[in-house]
């Protein structure tokens, strides 16, 4: 199964570490399409590339896992573009961080689960991902 993998990369930075641990748990129940967005890159990376790379990657996935504790308009855009694509969308969160997005919490589309370790995330994606493969059989 492709999976895009979302994070805030720019304000996230405190986060790195879970999001490398929850892309490395990810890659074992499917295939990270954007694998090379989630390390934060030095780089200078042009915006029009970065764009075009992002929105491919979202096109070519069969989920959308995004982990929303830190506020990023680029994910938010990223859910945005998913839903409208009809993607499956599961947004993780900290529990034990800042209150997250209401139009995250309130949106009946997606799928927000909240955790409070990394372990406990990997079980909210190992659950989706068995509840997505029960409805594709």
């Amino acid at each position: 199964m492709n999976v895009y993998f979302s994070v805030s990369i720019h304000g996230g930075r405190e986060k790195q570490k879970d999001y490398e641990k929850l892309a490395e748990y990810i890659k074992t129940v499917g295939t990270v399409l954007n694998e090379d967005v989630v390390p934060i890159n030095n780089a200078e990376e042009v915006a029009e590339e970065i764009y075009r790379h992002c929105t491919e990657c979202l096109e070519q996935a069969d989920i959308v896992i995004c982990e929303v504790s830190v506020p990023s308009l680029g994910v938010g855009y990223e859910i945005g573009y998913a839903e409208r694509m009809k993607k499956p969308i599961l947004c993780l969160y900290d529990m034990g961080g800042r209150k997250t997005s209401d139009m995250i919490l309130g949106n009946p589309y997606l799928t927000v689960e909240g955790y409070h370790t990394i372990e406990e995330a990997k079980q909210r994606v190992n659950a989706y991902f068995e509840k997505i493969n029960s409805v594709h059989k």
